[in-house]
């Protein structure tokens, strides 16, 4: 009997220090999500380390079958934000990136003209993406607001969509104003 209870009373223990741990994790998971946290969350070591990948034919073969390549849109619209402020010339850049689009908006240098802006942040964001991506660039400040909103959105629900789709318009039918069209 003292056993039975001794053995409840460790599996008890081990639960709560196990789901106190969790907590913690949870905390961790929801404070990455957060668009206002600027702390790296990878450590140096891992940073430090090359990135070397090597397969055979037949490897590869083998993984064709039930292979999936994905890119981290999130990771993308941050190297991106970061390798546009670091030039020197912005104040502050919000970047979001679809599987199609990434829309970039920005609050530029006084001194830096509007045509050498949008040059900076399209020609950072084709040396970082593939080729297929169009990219949209607005110094309109209300349009960060916007992307800020969307930064949770999924791109495989319709609504989201419908709303990205209509900034990208807006954002074609500013610059053709802008384009005398």
């Amino acid at each position: 009997m003292k056993k039975l209870i001794l053995i409840h009373m460790l599996l008890g223990i081990v639960l709560y220090v196990a789901s106190c741990g969790q907590t913690e994790n949870t905390n961790e998971q929801l404070d990455i999500l957060n668009p206002t946290n600027r702390e790296e969350s990878v450590n140096e070591e891992r940073r430090a380390k090359l990135g070397y990948v090597r397969y055979t034919k037949e490897e590869l073969a083998v993984n064709e079958d039930n292979s999936e390549f994905t890119m981290d849109r999130e990771q993308m619209a941050n190297i991106i934000t970061r390798t546009i402020i670091k030039s020197g010339n912005f104040n502050e850049v919000a970047s979001l990136v679809t599987d199609r689009e990434i829309v970039i908006a920005y609050d530029k240098h006084d001194d830096l003209n509007e045509n050498e802006a949008t040059e900076i942040a399209k020609k950072t964001a084709r040396s970082l993406l593939p080729s297929f991506y169009k990219i949209y660039t607005t110094d309109e400040p209300a349009h960060m607001d916007v992307i800020h909103s969307l930064h949770l959105e999924q791109t495989n629900n319709q609504s989201d969509l419908q709303v990205i789709e209509q900034i990208i318009q807006g954002l074609e039918d500013d610059n053709d104003e802008r384009d005398g069209r």
